[in-house]
């Protein structure tokens, strides 16, 4: 894999990619230190099953409901109930004044709309960072598009962030939402080299020519270009699970 294609211009200006990269760094590093619990498992409720509960909790109360239907649904919340009993009443009441029948058989969640967090031209440009780093076989991931949206946003707008007292707030929610905007599903990562022995010398030749296009784009002095052996080092940032387009 040519070294030059991590060096692309895919973002500008050039200081967003490096801010960016700086934030993927600093979360890498704080990450390879964590020992944070994973989340338990979402339970899915029914249209029905809401319904059904939301009544029984109407007539008989909400603790009734909980504790009834607590062999079912044994992770049933109060407040989850409560919700609903609030919900089927208030279907009542509306059926009631169409003229249909009074029972509430189904209790749909609505769906909630989320408005951009970011600005079209930023979105842009991170959806842009992100489709590179997979590109060259780097780890994307909800702690990825975080701190290059953070990296991002400290170079062009501080003052936006919530800690700077902002509006601006980078979450994990926000993070799953945007990725999946850009259609991408958790897969398998891999640092496979792709690289064929026929296409070895190619390769290379290439190499070298891409770190000379490099020292010279940067202005790296002679001095601060090291030669080194048996030592592995990501480019890019690497894990066992990334996030590729679907399909």
């Amino acid at each position: 894999m040519a070294l030059y294609r991590f060096f692309k211009p895919v973002v500008k200006p050039i200081e967003d990619i490096e801010a960016a990269n700086e934030k993927v760094a600093e979360v890498i590093e704080a990450n390879a230190c964590s020992t944070t619990s994973k989340r338990g498992t979402y339970i899915k409720y029914s249209a029905s099953d809401r319904a059904t509960i939301g009544n029984y909790a109407v007539q008989h109360g909400t603790s009734a409901a909980v504790k009834h239907f607590n062999k079912d649904f044994p992770n049933l919340k109060w407040s989850t109930v409560n919700d609903w009993k609030k919900s089927v009443v208030s279907q009542v009441k509306s059926n009631h004044a169409k003229g249909k029948d009074d029972r509430a058989v189904e209790l749909i969640p609505k769906k909630q709309g989320r408005p951009s967090l970011l600005s079209e031209e930023l979105t842009k440009d991170l959806m842009a960072y992100i489709w590179a780093l997979q590109e060259v076989g780097g780890t994307v991931n909800t702690a990825i598009v975080m701190s290059a949206a953070m990296g991002m946003i400290q170079q062009r707008d501080p003052t936006s962030l919530a800690c700077n007292g902002g509006h601006i707030t980078l979450e994990k929610n926000w993070a799953k939402y945007f990725l999946e905007k850009m259609s991408f599903v958790k897969r398998k990562g891999t640092t496979k080299s792709k690289v064929t022995v026929e296409h070895f010398e190619e390769v290379k030749q290439q190499y070298l020519l891409d770190i000379k296009a490099v020292v010279k784009m940067k202005e790296i002095p002679d001095e601060l270009i090291i030669n080194w052996d048996q030592t592995g080092i990501n480019y890019v940032p690497m894990s066992q699970w990334t996030m590729a387009e679907k399909g």
